[in-house]
This record gives structure tokens, C-alpha cells and sequence, in this order.
């Protein structure tokens, strides 16, 4: 029986893959725009929406900076976070690592320790109230150069935080990654884990290169891996985890059909791999619509999507335990929708 798009929202969930400035709602955004006195560039929620529309990838890139640009202030990110975590929650997404990157927000005005704070807020909020779960990356942006990323992880440093976990590298694939060699190898000697977007723009040189100098223990797409078959059984034989992300892929061209979408292709062939949103508010896309595309189009059982899970439990940023405690929620929430309960297992019993 084919599995429903009700059946996905149902399912828990764990999202590894998903950007705080692209799931910006167009309705926060209408708020957070009239807080600021900006109603007149974003005037109703069907102009917020607007513009999170794009036709090419660079005007895709240009409108996710001007979005992210209206968060002026520490409370502005707050509003966001709350407002994500409360979509994230009512589709039952367990655990979600959010990754944003702070400097266009710090060169705005907001001093790092109070935009943490808000973060640690939200974070706590969402847990006590039974909400999803949440540990956050900070992006050095590999656009910005190595020294920027030093200087954030300056800021890491003297404001260490329980809610933090890791480090990531987006940006355009045209800085290859040997140019953060020196910021990744100190984020490591800091303890903190390390994610790299690469396999998206660029072909599988972009992800040796990740894994080989950047000592990455995941990969943020990794879609044209299979353009390296040996690439394909390395990452299998070491199980490194591929974030993928089919909406995406598909809006941005990286892939030209979800028909082509290399995501179960690769899990087949023994690669971890799991599914995030990225950008949902432009793609415009939740992981309850991912799991159920990746269904539909593969013709996967719900057994099939458990894997998938199961494999973003195994590669989340968790020590052991807290990657027990995720593992048996997920667990007891596929039982109970096997069993034909209304709604899975919450989290509401995690401990504090």
C-alpha cells in the first residue's frame, strides 16, 4: 500500500539538514518586518512570500540574504526560532540541528552573546514544553574566508554553549574546502563536530577534499558523488552520512527530475543516508513532504523511511546517551503509528 502524505506528517522525524534563515515563515517575517518599521518593503504575508520566490539559482542566493537581512534584532531571531520550532513540532519532528551563521547578524547590530542567548532560549522553551528537540551549528561560510572563521571561532570559544554542537561550511562550492583547512582543524581541537555542504555545486573533488582536509565527519548534499564510484564505496565502507535534500537539489538544478534523485540509490548501496529541508521556506517544503516524495517516487515502504531515520539518529551531533534516549523515541513512535494511533509518541518525557 502506498504510504500518504498524512502517514509522513504522522511519522517521527529528525532533521539534520536545515538552514534557520531559509524557514524564516512569510508570516514571522511580516511581523518581525512591521516590528522593525519595514512595512512597506514587506506589506501583507502574500508579500513576504514573494520574496522567497526565485527563477535561478544566483537570484535564489541574492533573496535568501535580503530575507535573512530583515532580522534586526536579537529578539527578531528569537521570534524566528520560536516560530520554526513550533512548525517543526506540529510535524512531529523529533530532533532538528539548525544551522545559521551568525556574522551578517553580528555585523547587524547583534552582539553574539545575546544572539546565543536567544538560541538557548528557544531551545530550552521547545524541550520543556514536550516541542522538538534542537542543537544548533554555526556556519563559517566559506565565502567569507578563513579569518572570519577564526574570528567566530573566537567567539565560540569565550561563549561556549551546551546547545551548540558543531561547525558548518556553506557557501558556493567555488572555495574549495583546502582553504578552511586552519579554521576546521581548530573547530575539531575544540571538540566541536564538523559538517560540510559539499557534492552540490561542485563534483566529488569537493567532497574528498571535505573529508581528506577537513576531516568532516558529514557531508550537507553530497549528490554528485556518483560521479566517483569509488567515492560512493568510501563513503559507504565509512559510513559518512549524506544530508540530502530533494526539493532543493530539484529547485536549484543539481538534479533535473526527483525521477533522478540519487538519494535511495545511494542508501542501497550502503551510505547512510538521511533527508533534510535546507531552505524550506523557499522550496517550499516540510521533511513530512520529503519523506513522502522520496516514497512515492521510489515506491519505498514505511519500513524503507524507518531506515532513513534511523540513519539521522545514528549521524546527529549526540553523545552516546542522548543518541540512545533520540533513538528510543523514534522507535516508540514508529510502534505506535504501526499500531494505528491517532499521533506517535512525543518526546514530552525527555529528561532535563
Amino acid at each position: 500500500m502506498a504510504i500518504s502524505l498524512d502517514q509522513c506528517r504522522q511519522m517521527p522525524k529528525v532533521d539534520l539538514h536545515l538552514h534557520l534563515e531559509g524557514a524564516i515563515s512569510a508570516e514571522c517575517l511580516c511581523e518581525i518586518a512591521k516590528r522593525n518599521g519595514l512595512e512597506r518593503e514587506v506589506p501583507s504575508v502574500a508579500g513576504a512570500g514573494s520574496l522567497m520566490r526565485f527563477s535561478t539559482p544566483k537570484e535564489f542566493f541574492r533573496q535568501f540574504l535580503f530575507v535573512s537581512g530583515f532580522i534586526r534584532t536579537a529578539a527578531d531571531l528569537g521570534a524566528v526560532t520560536d516560530d520554526l520550532l513550533r512548525r517543526l513540532t506540529e510535524e512531529n519532528v523529533l530532533y532538528a540541528e539548525i544551522t545559521l551563521a551568525p556574522r551578517k547578524f553580528i555585523r547587524a547590530g547583534i552582539p553574539y552573546p545575546a544572539l546565543l542567548s536567544e538560541l538557548e532560549r528557544a531551545a530550552d522553551q521547545s524541550r520543556q514544553c514536550g516541542g522538538t528537540e534542537v542543537r544548533y551549528i554555526m556556519d563559517m561560510v566559506r565565502n567569507l574566508g578563513p579569518d572570519r572563521g577564526m574570528e567566530l571561532l573566537d567567539l565560540m570559544e569565550q561563549h561556549p554553549s551546551r546547545w551548540v554542537v558543531g561547525v558548518g561550511l556553506g557557501g558556493g562550492e567555488g572555495y574549495p574546502p583546502e582553504l578552511s583547512v586552519v579554521p576546521f582543524r581548530r573547530a575539531g581541537k575544540m571538540g566541536l563536530h564538523r559538517t560540510v555542504h559539499a557534492g552540490e555545486g561542485a563534483g566529488p573533488p569537493s567532497i574528498w577534499g571535505t573529508l581528506e582536509r577537513l576531516n568532516a565527519e558529514r557531508i550537507d548534499h553530497g549528490t554528485r558523488a556518483g560521479e566517483d564510484p569509488k567515492l560512493v564505496e568510501y563513503l559507504a565502507e565509512h559510513r559518512i552520512p549524506l544530508n540530502m535534500c530533494l526539493t532543493s537539489n530539484l529547485a536549484l538544478g543539481v538534479v533535473s527530475s526527483l525521477a533522478e534523485h540519487p538519494a535511495w540509490k545511494y542508501c542501497q548501496a550502503g551510505i547512510p543516508v538521511t533527508l533534510g529541508t535546507d531552505d524550506p521556506s523557499f522550496f517550499g517544503s516540510t521533511l513530512s513532504q520529503e519523506c513522502f516524495l522520496l516514497a512515492q517516487v521510489f515506491d519505498l515502504s514505511m519500513e524503507d523511511l524507518q531506515r532513513i531515520q534511523r540513519n539521522a539518529v545514528g549521524a546527529a551531533f549526540l553523545d552516546k546517551e542522548e543518541k540512545a534516549e533520540l533513538r528510543d523515541r523514534l522507535e516508540r513512535g514508529f510502534e505506535g503509528l504501526c499500531c494505528g494511533e491517532e499521533e506517535p509518541q512525543r518526546h514530552k518525557d525527555t529528561k532535563a
